[in-house]
């Protein structure tokens, strides 16, 4: 009985599985769509590929989103010379200054698609 019972409960799991991978593909994809709708239908887009353990510095003016495309997903920002902040994939920001994007990766380098409003 107990041995049937470890079968019906594996076989439970592995059905739910794809069900679950499922759904979690599809509310991150939403994630992310909405992000990049964040800044409007009128935007300046600009890719960057930081090499491993270096920086860049990005100007920027008002809404952006920064995503992180490829392997490395973890960078981390500053926001005018203030706090380290660590993000995973995506960051929403509404500021003007200077940002700065950090790969804290020692192997993989960081490519960085960033979506910022358009001036008026």
């Amino acid at each position: 009985m107990e041995k049937q019972l470890i079968e019906i409960l594996l076989i439970l799991a592995l059905a739910t599985f794809p069900i679950l991978m499922g759904s979690w593909i599809y509310m991150y994809r939403k994630v992310i769509n909405g992000g990049l709708e964040y800044v409007g239908k009128k935007y300046n887009e600009k890719k960057i590929v930081i090499p491993p353990g270096k920086f860049t510095v990005v100007e920027v003016n008002g809404k952006c989103v920064m995503v992180s495309e490829g392997m490395n997903s973890w960078f981390t920002i500053r926001i005018n010379g203030g706090a380290r902040q660590r993000v995973f994939k995506i960051r929403l920001i509404n500021t003007k200054g200077n940002l700065t994007i950090i790969n804290e990766s020692k192997t993989m380098p960081l490519s960085i698609n960033i979506r910022c409003e358009a001036s008026a």
